[in-house]
């Protein structure tokens, strides 16, 4: 048995990819496997393994990590399908799948062929209120979408999270992320753009001395802004895509897109052009000329 497992979702792909290994043990022990990092193996190597049988179990599992970073692998995909014996599995994970080439294509029509996604934003919150149940915690959506503005919603990070909080106390609440979560500085960022947008100059200013404290750099500061006014003008000028659409197009998750579309709603995109120009200007004077950085990048936000 063949199974690939692959997608943009690596906490989801990483999970399934250990749960066929848990399974595999359950059943024939952990002694019957053989593990492979695909860019440090020769390709002659793991067809050996798979092809031959275990002497300490009737069955063997053989995990390639990483599939796609071998290329001369790839190239003997069909090989190494077809010399994996009956009780065999061989579980290939491909952290980057180009559906294009001729392996990928083999693969996803003669293997069990698993893709995990990224999340929409409204499933990384189901997942949240899931997860924290399975781990003895409890919170509700309301904290769970806090939690995701608070630290990303990179899925990874977010199961670790949990695991601090509901270590701390199984009842997750505001008040304790803000006690013992490190709040993500492009959330900060966009915290910092949407005071500026409103009028709340005062508070622009106060979030981006904070992030001073925190040792952030000018020049890393107005970078993030400068990326993030890019993602507001994506999604002014995709009226007609969906959050998922527009988050392909930038190289992003949905859930930043979806938080941008509210901010994005309110302004002209003229206006938005014109500071993603000022911003990149002022991130090239920054690191070519002598300045007072804090005082350009102050000057910049009360602009806003």
């Amino acid at each position: 048995m063949v199974i690939t497992i692959t997608g943009d979702n690596q906490h989801r792909a990483r999970a399934e990819a250990n749960s066929v290994i848990e399974a595999f043990v359950t059943q024939h022990g952990a002694l019957a496997i053989e593990r492979f990092d695909a860019s440090e193996t020769e390709v002659e190597q793991i067809l050996s393994a798979v092809s031959s049988t275990s002497l300490l179990s009737s069955h063997k599992l053989v995990f390639i990590q990483d599939f796609e970073t071998n290329k001369a692998l790839t190239e003997r995909t069909e090989e190494l399908v077809e010399q994996t014996p009956e009780d065999t599995t061989l579980l290939i994970t491909i952290g980057k799948l180009d559906k294009r080439l001729t392996y990928g294509k083999f693969l996803k029509k003669n293997s069990d062929y698993r893709e995990f996604a990224t999340l929409s934003p409204q499933e990384i919150i189901n997942w949240l209120v899931e997860a924290a149940a399975d781990k003895g915690g409890q919170m509700d959506r309301s904290t769970a979408q806090y939690l995701v503005d608070f630290v990303g919603a990179d899925q990874e990070r977010l199961s670790n999270e949990l695991d601090k909080l509901v270590l701390f106390d199984p009842k997750i609440t505001r008040s304790t992320i803000d006690q013992l979560s490190e709040r993500q500085p492009s959330s900060t960022v966009f915290e910092l753009l949407d005071a500026g947008f409103n009028g709340r100059q005062e508070r622009a200013v106060k979030l981006y001395e904070e992030q001073r404290r925190q040792q952030m750099e000018p020049l890393a500061i107005i970078g993030m802004i400068g990326w993030q006014l890019h993602v507001l003008a994506l999604v002014k000028t995709g009226k007609n895509k969906s959050a998922a659409e527009i988050a392909k197009d930038a190289g992003v998750h949905p859930f930043v897109v979806q938080k941008s579309m509210t901010l994005a709603g309110n302004m002209a995109l003229s206006k938005l052009r014109q500071l993603v120009h000022h911003a990149v200007v002022l991130e090239e004077q920054m690191k070519s000329r002598t300045m007072n950085a804090d005082d350009a990048v102050k000057h910049f936000l009360l602009s806003l």
